[in-house]
């Protein structure tokens, strides 16, 4: 990130999409415990399990694997694609030489 810091959108521009599709379209809530964890560990996602525990467990799975996988994956790589064409970020930016 101190190399090129454009390097960083893509993921914030995912989790600034991913956020409130979560909570004001798809309803998902966890606990205190699993809020920002995000998928370190998978506690997030053990969290919201275990807060949507009244839902089906297939829809909730569900929502896990679009809202905190398959779309953070998907927006990011359109964002770094687009970046990459407007040349802020180039192959090696993430490369630590030592």
């Amino acid at each position: 990130i101190a190399k090129n810091p454009y390097i960083w959108i893509p993921p914030i521009f995912a989790s600034m999409i991913t956020g409130p599709l979560a909570t004001c379209v798809f309803h998902m809530k966890t606990l205190k415990e699993g809020s920002g964890m995000g998928t370190s560990g998978l506690v997030g996602q053990v969290m919201t399990f275990a807060a949507m525990n009244d839902e089906i467990y297939w829809s909730v799975a569900l929502k896990i694997l679009v809202v905190d996988f398959l779309l953070p994956g998907v927006l990011s790589y359109c964002m770094y694609k687009f970046l990459k064409f407007k040349g802020k970020i180039k192959p090696g930016d993430m490369l630590i030489e030592s």
